[in-house]
């Protein structure tokens, strides 16, 4: 919220005056603030994976294929083939393609860019 707020709204309202923007800003804040957030906006399971294994699983996010993220990662299919198994079992997933969908369905909040 503050990224957009810094680069969309502040923008804009700095036509306005400076008092008028003030008042805004506090206005805004004090209305964002109140409106409910989820209590944990990140993919359920994503805290129990080890910061490689979820960078495989923001690559499959993006498209990437095991072979693809093979090359990417200099590693042979095979460790990421079983980097797969272990990200399956750490978020619950089991059958074919589970993490794809996983990845898919929580696609919007992988490929965010990382808080500045």
């Amino acid at each position: 919220m503050n990224n957009i707020y810094n680069t969309q709204i502040t923008p804009s309202l700095q036509m306005v005056t400076p008092e008028g923007l003030a008042a805004y800003r506090t206005w805004l804040q004090t209305t964002l603030s109140a409106l409910p957030l989820p209590d944990n906006p990140t993919p359920p399971g994503w805290a129990t994976l080890k910061p490689h294994e979820q960078t495989v699983v923001r690559l499959i996010a993006g498209g990437c294929t095991t072979a693809d993220i093979a090359d990417r990662q200099n590693l042979s299919k095979d460790t990421i083939h079983s980097q797969r198994t272990v990200i399956n079992r750490k978020l619950g997933l089991s059958g074919t393609n589970c993490l794809v969908r996983f990845a898919e369905r929580h696609q919007a909040w992988l490929l965010q860019p990382p808080p500045a």
